[in-house]
C-alpha cells in the first residue's frame, strides 16, 4: 500500500467551550500546533532468572497538547479549564483534504496564556482523556 503523507497545516480542534459543558463542540480558534499521545502503561516484572527485563501491559492512555495564539474575541478554553468538567471534543488531522479522519471523545482541558513585550500572546492547552478515545479513520 502506498504511503499517504499529509501536510500538518489543516488540523483543527473542536471542543464544547460552553459554561455549562452541555453545548456543541466549536472550533478552538488560532491554534497552530498539536501533539497527540497514545501510550500504554507498563510494569516491570523481571525475575532473577530472566535474561533481560520483562514488562507487562497496563491501561492505555490518551492525551494531547495544543498551542496557538490568544484570541480575545472568543472564550477559547476558559470555561473548560476552570470547572474541570469533561468536554466533548473532535480533533481533526486535515479538515480540508481528509475531513473523515479524526479522534473524538471527552477530555479534561487545561489552558495557559503566555505573553511578553517582545512576543505575541500565546496559549497552550493540555487534554487528558475523560472517556474512551475513539477515532473515525475512513
Amino acid at each position: 500500500m502506498a504511503a499517504s503523507r499529509i501536510h500538518g497545516q489543516h488540523g483543527a480542534l473542536y471542543v464544547d467551550i460552553t459554561s455549562a459543558a452541555n453545548g456543541s463542540a466549536v472550533l478552538v480558534a488560532t491554534l497552530n500546533d498539536s501533539k497527540r499521545s497514545f501510550v500504554t502503561d507498563t510494569v516491570e516484572v523481571t525475575a532473577y532468572e530472566d535474561s533481560n527485563k520483562i514488562y507487562v501491559s497496563g491501561k492505555p492512555d490518551a492525551s494531547a497538547t495544543y498551542a496557538g495564539f490568544l484570541d480575545v474575541s472568543t472564550d477559547q478554553l476558559w470555561y473548560p479549564s476552570r470547572d474541570g468538567a469533561a468536554r466533548k471534543f473532535y480533533d481533526y488531522v486535515d479538515t480540508v483534504n481528509n475531513a473523515n479522519k479524526y479522534w473524538f471523545g471527552t477530555g479534561i482541558f487545561d489552558f495557559a496564556v503566555d505573553q511578553g513585550v517582545g512576543a505575541a500572546a500565546t496559549i497552550s492547552i493540555n487534554m487528558k482523556a475523560a472517556s474512551s478515545i475513539s477515532r473515525v479513520w475512513a
